[in-house]
């Protein structure tokens, strides 16, 4: 063979044995492209801010940066077309020292539907924790949402360890159907795949993500606002109307809140940090089964006539009945029966809420002397899941301080404009799917209008107050304010304090009001439960000795020298010529029969006078 073919058929043979290492490499790269092109594209757009506000759960608070609370534009990504209303609790990164800091998850409930954030559990286990631990700042964090389930929870739980916290308190499982990423709900239910919505979770969080999904989902438009406009939320989720004991959507719902609530417990639970898991109770008696099931219906029949002569039977054909209704808005026993199961895990405490419902029942059974409507109980209910919670957390190693018992906690009563606030959201509630199925959505929203409007000249300041807030006409502390205006007018002292324990929720970081919340507090002894709750509030977030102080001096008023002499000492310590303290201290010792310690602080306080 000639030289020049024998180099020619050589250089094929060397290409040939290339060939299979060049299309590997061309197919990496060929694969690796689209890649680099979405990652480039992500940080493009990051470096213009696209999907910024929904990336991280917690955010500075206004001209107060040292603190952060919940983000509203983060919860945004577990819904479309809606954003639910979240708790201002602000609370520093760096946890401070002495401090009891709690996160609590959930839903509605945890939310305090139909209420203020502040009076729901979370803020009722707050007021107590107040009271009974005399050693440490508390910090109960409410993260709980309208519409959300364990998905949220599971998203949300690598977020909070950064935030050091003391204690994880779980209430949820009722939304496991009709829930954002619900197994039955209307959004993203992504044919029931775990990992599908887990990724779908992770990826909200992109910049590409966000941009596409602003550009394909759109706001609805004429008619479809306006069924949007008039419809509850319940109405808006609702995908599969009717979910079948034990079929497959209904298997899906128990299977996703196992998987879910399992990798949740883990997670704190692997770095030491106590859960506290809740079972979640409904209500049985006074709620018939939403859905046209018959089985169901004969069941909770069956149980209204055995009440009176039986009560464990009634019960059982109640919880039947709840089981059997085919529209799934209350958590089926096998819910309860998951959370008992991983409440079994070291490091996990049950707290047995549902059990708890059942023994205070009025007729031995979950009713309406419990709850507003099908689940959101009263505000006595979410005192009473808040005692629940707090008779647990007593075995918490930095709660061993906590007193068995006081003579005057800290007393919170719901404030005028929120108790209107809670009928109104209860009456709209009520009046659409699945309460009344055959109520179209202008039909319900022109129901709601004349509702705001009856109220609005109803004549009474705080329900028309109430409306503005509502309609969003003014901010609620605004209105709060106003009301607390109206009310000094009108010597309504008792409705003053209320809103303004409501208004320091709202204002936390407003020195005037905080000032004006502590002197009226001091100047009004009939209701010194309330007005502690008032002046610790007020402590809890600026840490002034001349709080601590009226505080001090309350419980002095109380009777409650011991705890009195524990905060003037702590005062004493911060500011020893306080002339309040020294006076305080003077009275204490003096009612406690001690006239020579009283006689020296009273020695102490002329000298500080002159």
């Amino acid at each position: 063979m000639p030289e020049g073919k024998k180099a020619r058929a050589t250089s094929r043979d060397r290409e040939a044995e290339r060939s299979p290492q060049k299309r590997l490499g061309f197919g990496l790269a060929a694969a690796a492209l689209p890649v680099l092109f979405i990652l480039a594209l992500e940080l493009v757009l990051r470096l213009s801010g696209v999907g910024a506000e929904s990336r991280t759960p917690f955010v500075p608070v206004e001209g107060r940066g040292e603190y952060v609370v919940l983000s509203p534009d983060f919860v945004k990504r577990y819904f479309t077309g809606f954003t639910p209303q979240v708790a201002f609790n602000p609370f520093t990164p760096k946890k401070p020292d002495n401090t009891f800091r709690v996160f609590v998850l959930g839903g509605s409930s945890a939310a305090g539907f139909p209420y203020s954030f502040y009076y729901g559990f979370p803020g009722r286990l707050q007021d107590r924790l107040e009271s009974y631990i005399p050693d440490l700042r508390v910090e109960v964090i409410n993260l709980g949402m309208t519409a959300v389930n364990s998905y949220t929870l599971w998203h949300l739980k690598d977020y909070l360890l950064q935030y050091a916290p003391d204690a994880i308190a779980i209430y949820a499982g009722h939304n496991e159907y009709y829930g954002a990423f619900g197994a039955g709900s209307t959004m993203y239910s992504l044919g029931n795949r775990i990992w599908l919505k887990r990724l779908t979770l992770r990826l909200k969080g992109s910049a590409v993500y966000s941009l596409l999904e602003r550009l394909i989902v759109r706001p609805p438009t004429g008619a479809d606002a306006v069924a949007a406009e008039g419809r509850t939320m319940m109405a808006q989720v609702v995908g599969d109307r009717s979910i079948v004991l034990g079929d497959d959507v209904y298997k899906a719902g128990v299977k996703q809140f196992e998987a879910n609530l399992s990798d949740v417990v883990a997670k704190f639970v692997d770095a030491d940090v106590p859960v506290y898991l809740a079972t979640v109770t409904s209500n049985l008696r006074g709620q018939p089964p939403l859905g046209e099931n018959q089985e169901a219906r004969a069941e909770f029949a069956r149980a209204e006539s055995l009440l009176t002569s039986d009560v464990g039977a009634a019960t059982k054909g109640y919880v039947r009945a709840k089981d059997l209704d085919d529209i799934r808005f209350r958590a089926p026993e096998e819910i309860n029966e998951v959370i008992r199961v991983a409440a079994q895990a070291e490091g996990v405490t049950l707290v047995d809420v549902q059990s708890g419902f059942r023994e205070s029942a009025e007729e031995g059974v979950e009713g309406g002397d419990q709850f507003v409507d099908h689940l959101h109980p009263t505000f006595e209910g979410y005192d009473r899941i808040a005692e629940h919670f707090y008779a647990t957390m007593t075995s918490h190693p930095l709660l061993q301080n906590a007193r068995s018992q006081i003579q005057h906690p800290h007393r919170v009563d719901i404030d005028p404009i929120d108790r209107t606030t809670a009928a109104i959201q209860l009456i709209r509630l009520k009046s659409g799917f699945p309460f009344r199925k055959d109520v179209k959505p202008e039909q319900e929203l022109r129901l709601h209008n004349r509702v705001m409007e009856r109220y609005l000249r109803s004549g009474s300041y705080t329900d028309s107050l109430a409306v503005l807030a509502l309609n969003r006409v003014r901010p609620i502390y605004d209105v709060l304010y106003e009301g607390i205006r109206m009310a000094k007018a009108r010597t309504d002292t008792l409705n003053v304090m209320l809103m303004y324990r409501a208004l320091l929720e709202w204002q936390p970081f407003n020195s005037d009001i905080n000032r004006e919340a502590a002197s009226y507090a001091l100047m009004s002894p009939r209701w010194d439960d309330l007005s502690a709750s008032v002046a610790s509030a007020v402590y809890n977030r600026n840490g002034e000795p001349d709080y601590l102080d009226a505080l001090a001096a309350i419980r002095l008023r109380q009777g409650e020298l011991d705890d009195a002499h524990r905060l003037l000492t702590e005062v004493e310590e911060l500011n020893p010529g306080s002339r309040t303290m020294l006076y305080n201290m003077a009275r204490l010792y003096a009612q406690r029969g001690d006239t020579t310690s009283a006689r020296a602080y009273y020695s102490r306080l002329q000298q500080a006078t002159q």
